[in-house]
This record gives structure tokens, C-alpha cells and sequence, in this order.
């Protein structure tokens, strides 16, 4: 979970500071708690509902050591003190400890991955815990068997009714069905010619990031200026790109060649806060052999899926989990470019055997997406041709 453009471990005293100058109110991914959890059976229950309610929903921070102002009845307003009360840690790595093992005894599914990072804001100390929001949600509180569900609004957490636990169930699977439905018509529409005139037709690989469960919500992606978006919209791409322009679907970065010709690559950016990068130029023509660079493929992988990950998150404040999508369009019977430590530069053993070759979604948990983590794409992409590498 990132906030201010930032996960819990680049978050600084200064911006929690800022948070309670600013009276930053409680939102569907911020609570402020002004006593850390006590070790009674209640209280254990209530830290698991609040931390069960963020991971069912969107994900959020927890803020310990920190009052709310309250209205004419004595009720919390959900809007922070600017000087926080503060909290007591005799020991950071203990209490991290004692917190950790609540969330992952006390839930069913396990949650494993929550963050807890303690800060010095006023000369009072504070302890913010982050929730991701979970990819094996719905989560119930197990703790003696209680089994009820949570998920929070912008006035906080309540319990789950069954109707909306039916709901949250399906949601993964629907999901996956939207997601899918997005790709197709993705292509339909390129290959109706309604993302960019003289773009170059088939054979072209589109890449999706997708910030996970939002296709149907909005982000304002150009929250200063076009210009600000284009200088970092323009870097997720490993390809030259020289243009850009607001469009129908949000905002578009693309190459223009001189004199005019087709448009080679392009990366899109949709007001729900995903990314298209799309390439025809990866592929290799030599008369009426056409061939895929599979090594450009890689490095489109590797190099736009991390620094589209660090726009989304920066730019747009949208946390993990992302979906990847690698998509080949128009190479059935192609062969791929490959490189061995050998030979050098080779064909690979098989040839592309769909059009459109619609690879499975890659779910990356979190919002710094490693080389690593993204291998389970990059060996599919080459079985798809015939290949099994060694990769590091």
C-alpha cells in the first residue's frame, strides 16, 4: 500500500507530520487509532477486524499514537489532532513481532504481508501498520472462531451481510472476466483504427498494466499538467517516443516519424489508472520473413512493467496488486529471435501456433515488481515458441 506516492518503507516523518497538519480525515485506506492494541481477547478481535476490514477492500495504513478531534457530542470526527498523543515502544522489533503474529493467526485466509514501521513526529512517537489490499480476500476473523467479515467505507469499517459476501466471492472471478473482456476489446479497437491514425497494423505484442479491481473507477491523471504526465508517460516506454495527446480513453504517448508514416509504438494511459504499451516494431523483416524479437519482448517486460508499476503508484497514488497482460497479435507461424551464449543470434526451435496469443494475467502483489517476480511471463512468452530458458 503506498501513500503520498510512497510505500510505508520511503514514507518519512516529514509526510506524517504533513498528514495531521494538513487534518488529512479517516478515508476507506487511512484509520487513526490513538492506542496501539491491548492483548485482551476484545481487543485482539477489534485489531483484526480493522486490519481484515483494509485488506477486504482497498488496502490502507493504520496510524497509532494519534487522536481524533471530536464534535459537539464527544464523538470522533475522523479528522486528526495536528499534535499526535503519541504511543509508548519499548521495543520496535517486538511489537512488530507481537502484530504480525496476531494478523496471521488470527484471519482465514492467512495474511502474511502487512508492514509496521514506527516514526518520531513531534517528538511522540507513531507506529503505522499498512494493509495491502489482499488477492485471496474475502478474509474472516478466525481468532476464537468468530468467522465474521469486514470491509471499510469512507466513514470506516462495518460488517459484511451475506449479500455482499456473496459479492466479494465472486469478485475474482469477475475480475478475471472484466479483464479479459478489457483485452478483447482493446484489440478491437486497435484494429479498428480508433486509437491512432497511421498506426501500423498487425503483427504488434501489447503489454496491460492494470491497477487490480479498477477498470470500473476514475483517477485524475493529469492532476498539474499534460506536460508533467507526457515527460513520465513517455519514459515507461523502452522505445523512442516523441508525442503525445489527450484521447478518449485518458492520455496517449506515441512515436511520429519523419516524413509522416505509421506510428510504430505507443503507450496509453486509461483514466482508471492502467497502462497499454503497444509495438509493432519488435519484429524483424527480411523480405517474406518476418520474425520476432524475442529478446525486445523481453526487455519490454523487464523495463515497462517496473516503471509503469512507479508511475501508477507515483503519479496516480494506486497501490499493488497489479495485472499483466502480454498479448501477440498477427505472428501464428512466427518464429522468435533469441540469443545464445554460443551461437549468438537464433531462431527459436518452434513457431507461434494463436492469433491472438492472449498469455494468462501476471498478478505482482507488490508495488515494486522485481525481474524475478516477472519470470513466470517471460518463460511462458518462451514455450510459447518452442523454448525453455535458462534464465538467471
Amino acid at each position: 500500500m503506498s501513500f503520498f506516492g510512497k510505500s510505508l518503507g520511503h514514507l518519512t516523518s516529514a509526510d506524517l507530520a504533513n498528514l495531521l497538519e494538513n487534518k488529512v480525515p479517516e478515508s476507506r485506506t487511512l484509520d487513526y487509532k490513538r492506542e496501539l492494541p491491548g492483548n485482551s481477547d476484545d481487543a485482539k478481535k477489534e485489531f483484526l477486524a480493522d486490519v481484515s476490514a483494509m485488506a477486504n477492500t482497498m488496502g490502507g495504513m493504520l496510524l497509532y499514537g494519534v487522536d481524533e478531534e471530536t464534535d459537539q457530542s464527544g464523538r470522533g470526527s475522523g479528522v486528526p489532532q495536528q499534535n499526535p498523543c503519541g504511543i509508548t515502544i519499548d521495543n520496535e522489533d517486538k511489537l512488530k513481532l507481537r502484530l504480525q503474529d496476531i494478523v496471521r493467526d488470527g484471519l482465514n485466509p492467512r495474511l502474511t504481508n502487512i508492514d509496521v514501521r514506527a516514526f518520531t513526529v513531534k517528538d511522540k512517537a507513531i507506529l503505522a501498520l499498512s494493509v495491502p489490499r489482499s488477492l485471496f480476500a474475502p478474509h474472516a476473523i478466525w481468532f476464537q472462531k468468530s468467522g465474521k467479515f469486514f470491509r471499510r467505507n469512507d466513514s470506516g469499517k462495518y460488517q459484511v451481510d451475506p449479500a455482499e459476501l456473496r459479492q466479494m466471492y465472486n469478485a475474482v472471478s469477475l475480475w478475471q472476466s472484466q479483464m479479459e473482456t478489457f483485452r478483447r476489446d482493446r484489440i478491437s479497437r486497435i484494429e479498428g483504427g480508433e486509437v491512432l491514425p497511421n498506426l501500423a497494423p498487425a503483427p504488434y505484442v501489447l503489454l496491460h498494466i492494470l491497477p487490480y479491481g479498477r477498470l470500473d473507477e476514475s483517477v485524475d491523471i493529469l492532476p498539474t499538467s499534460a506536460g508533467n504526465l507526457a515527460h513520465s508517460l513517455l519514459q515507461t516506454s523502452p522505445f523512442p517516443l516523441n508525442d503525445y495527446n489527450t484521447n478518449f480513453d485518458g492520455f496517449i504517448g506515441y512515436q511520429v516519424s519523419r516524413p509522416p508514416s505509421q506510428s510504430q509504438q505507443y503507450v496509453q494511459a486509461f483514466t482508471f489508472g492502467g497502462l497499454e504499451h503497444y509495438s509493432a516494431g519488435l519484429f524483424l523483416i527480411d523480405g517474406t520473413d518476418v520474425r520476432l524479437n524475442g529478446l525486445g519482448v523481453e526487455k519490454l517486460i523487464n523495463d515497462a512493467v517496473s516503471k509503469s508499476c512507479e508511475l501508477i503508484r507515483n503519479k496516480w497514488n494506486i497501490s499493488a496488486p497489479f495485472a499483466v497482460l502480454l498479448t501477440i497479435v498477427g505472428a501464428k507461424g512466427m518464429r522468435a529471435m533469441k540469443f545464445t551464449q554460443f551461437y549468438g543470434e537464433q531462431n527459436s526451435s518452434g513457431t507461434l501456433q494463436h492469433s491472438p496469443a492472449m498469455f494468462p494475467a501476471l498478478v505482482l502483489p507488490g508495488d515494486a515488481p522485481h525481474t524475478k517476480e516477472l519470470e513466470p511471463l517471460v518463460k511462458h512468452f518462451w514455450r510459447a515458441f518452442g523454448e525453455l530458458p535458462d534464465l538467471p
